[in-house]
């Protein structure tokens, strides 16, 4: 596991049912827990279709907190993440 994410695990024990992010434009919001566990089963996804360290993972979606998820996500499985790559493999 790495710095990052025992740091990103402590705030989401700390902070757990406090809100992480609203966002502005529809007003939605996500806990710290909804967080974790959204982002927990991302990981799985992209372990699952074998998607993990030095695998660079493209987060294609709008600004929401599924991109948030997505990104802290591709963290928790221990791949790069980013928005804007040439090559995409879908999973």
């Amino acid at each position: 596991m790495s710095h990052l994410t025992e740091e990103l695990q402590s705030v989401f024990r700390q902070y757990r049912d406090k809100i992480a992010v609203t966002e502005s434009f529809s007003g939605r919001s996500i806990t710290y827990g909804q967080l974790d566990e959204l982002s927990g089963r991302i990981a799985a996804k992209l372990k699952a279709e074998g998607i993990g360290r030095n695998d660079i993972v493209p987060v294609l979606l709008p600004r929401s907190y599924e991109y948030i998820a997505a990104e802290i996500g591709a963290i928790k499985a221990g791949c790069a993440h980013g928005n804007q790559f040439s090559k995409i493999r879908k999973v």
